[in-house]
């Protein structure tokens, strides 16, 4: 599929470009996306935007996890926790709204976290 070629070119971009080069320039030069949510990540939003992602993603999935294996289920919690964990998944390998940096998925991950955070069963969760 090309990404073996294409990963270690955006790592080479994100290294001449740790500052906000943006997805424009990076499919502007090599005609190609980097099919991966966290190189995505820090091409557009340099180390800043890419940690800050990678931080929130590490959080959800841990949070998520603890979800899917919590004893005293939150049914409604347990279906968008494996929702938000295929889509994460998924985002590793190919374009979609979380890859093509589409911030209405940005805005339903913060959503979810604020949702997880707040929610009754968080204090089982934490």
């Amino acid at each position: 599929t090309g990404r073996e070629k294409i990963w270690p070119i955006a790592l080479d971009f994100i290294l001449s470009n740790p500052l906000f080069a943006g997805n424009r320039l990076f499919m502007n030069t090599f005609n190609t996306t980097p099919h991966n949510l966290f190189l995505s990540a820090f091409i557009a939003g340099g180390v800043i935007g890419g940690t800050m992602l990678s931080i929130l993603v590490i959080r959800l999935t841990l949070k998520s996890i603890k979800i899917i294996c919590d004893k005293h289920k939150n049914y409604d919690l347990l279906v968008i926790s494996l929702i938000i964990l295929s889509l994460i998944g998924d985002s590793m390998f190919h374009n979609f709204g979380f890859v093509q940096a589409d911030l209405p998925m940005f805005i339903a991950l913060a959503l979810y976290y604020i949702f997880i955070e707040n929610n009754n069963t968080s204090d089982n969760i934490s």
